[in-house]
C-alpha cells in the first residue's frame, strides 16, 4: 500500500507541477504581449507624433500602426473620391501620386491601407472616426504646420475631386456630391 501511496503522490505532485508551469508560461506570454503592446503604441506615438493615450487608442482601433499611420493624412482624398459612390481611374491615379509624393512605398503597409480603403469603400462609421482621428492628431502640431497641412490636404482633395474631370471637359469638373 506504501508503493501505491508514493505512486499517487508522484502523480499528483506531478500534475501540480505541469498546472504551475503552464500558468507560469500563460502569465509570461502576457506580459510578452504586453510590453509588445506598449512599444508598438509607442511607435506609433512616434510615427504620428502624439502622446495622447485617447488618440492613440483610436489609432489602434482603426487598424494603424506605425507603418500603416503614414498613410492617415491622405484619408480625405479617398473620401472625396469615394463621395459619387465610386472611384474613377483618375480619381484613383491621383491618389497614389499624392501617397508616392509622401514617399509611401509600392507594397508597404500604408500602400496597402491605401489600396484597400480604394477597393471598398470604408463604411460611414470608420469615415467619421478616421477624420475625428485626423482632427485630433492636428491640433497637436504647431499653428504653422497645421495651416500648411490643411492647406495642402484641400489642394489635393479639390484635385482629386476635378481628376475624373467633366462631360467633354465642359462643365464642372467637381460633382455636386463633392463639393457638399
Amino acid at each position: 500500500m506504501p508503493e501505491k501511496d508514493n505512486s499517487l503522490k508522484r502523480r499528483s505532485k506531478k500534475t501540480e507541477e505541469e498546472y504551475f508551469l503552464k500558468k507560469e508560461q500563460e502569465l509570461v506570454n502576457r506580459l510578452k504581449e504586453r510590453k509588445a503592446r506598449q512599444e508598438a503604441r509607442k511607435d506609433l506615438s512616434a510615427a504620428v507624433g502624439v502622446v495622447d493615450e485617447g488618440i492613440l487608442q483610436a489609432l489602434e482601433d482603426l487598424g494603424y500602426d506605425r507603418d500603416a499611420v503614414r498613410v492617415l493624412p491622405l484619408f480625405p482624398l479617398v473620401v472625396v473620391a469615394w463621395a459619387d459612390g465610386k472611384i474613377q481611374a483618375e480619381e484613383q491615379e491621383c491618389i497614389i501620386a499624392a501617397a508616392r509624393a509622401r514617399d509611401i512605398e509600392e507594397g508597404s503597409p500604408a500602400d496597402r491601407k491605401l489600396r484597400g480603403w480604394m477597393a471598398q469603400q470604408p463604411g460611414p462609421d470608420f469615415v467619421r472616426r478616421s477624420l475625428r482621428v485626423i482632427r485630433d492628431v492636428h491640433k497637436y502640431l504647431p499653428r504653422e504646420k497645421q495651416e500648411d497641412y490643411a492647406g495642402k490636404i484641400l489642394d489635393l482633395c479639390e484635385q482629386v475631386a476635378g481628376a475624373a474631370g467633366g462631360f467633354l471637359g465642359l462643365g464642372s469638373k467637381i460633382s455636386a456630391q463633392v463639393q457638399d
